[in-house]
């Protein structure tokens, strides 16, 4: 499944990439390969995600906060593409409001 993970190096004051490089290794484990992009401003997880679509990923990953998730949501909106939540932000309302488990390798 072709796979690609946008992370927000700013979320969760970091939070993101710390938890990104603790999951990383299970997630290439599972099988996926998976080609990572990072987020520069405000309403570029949109646009990356939306490119994503138009390259063929099937699958979107998002690190981040409430915000990530939003954006990347914005950008698949209308489409097949499977998103997936792995949340490092610093509230987390969208993943407790998925009843995620707080450990991101679960």
């Amino acid at each position: 499944m072709k796979t690609i993970c946008i992370i927000n190096p700013v979320a969760g004051q970091g939070k993101a990439l710390k938890v990104w490089s603790t999951i990383q290794e299970k997630v290439f484990s599972l099988g996926f390969k998976v080609d990572t992009v990072y987020t520069k401003y405000t309403g570029h997880a949109t646009t990356l995600a939306s490119h994503a679509v138009q390259q063929g990923y099937e699958l979107v990953l998002a690190v981040g906060g409430d915000g990530t998730m939003h954006e990347v949501v914005n950008g698949l909106a209308y489409t097949d593409t499977t998103f997936g939540v792995i949340p490092a932000g610093t509230g987390n309302d969208f993943g407790r409001s998925l009843m995620l488990p707080k450990d991101p390798v679960e």
